[in-house]
């Protein structure tokens, strides 16, 4: 029970950082990197 809990609680954080690097990418190919004058 307990092994089973924790693999939800790491597969929750798992989805949580992916979500985040994508937001992070977003924003790096939108915001950021334009004004810095890289092309995307």
């Amino acid at each position: 029970m307990k092994t089973s809990n924790t693999q939800k609680k790491g597969k929750d954080m798992s989805i949580w950082i992916i979500l985040g690097v994508i937001a992070v990418w977003v924003l790096l190919q939108a915001y950021i990197l334009p004004k810095m004058g890289i092309s995307t």
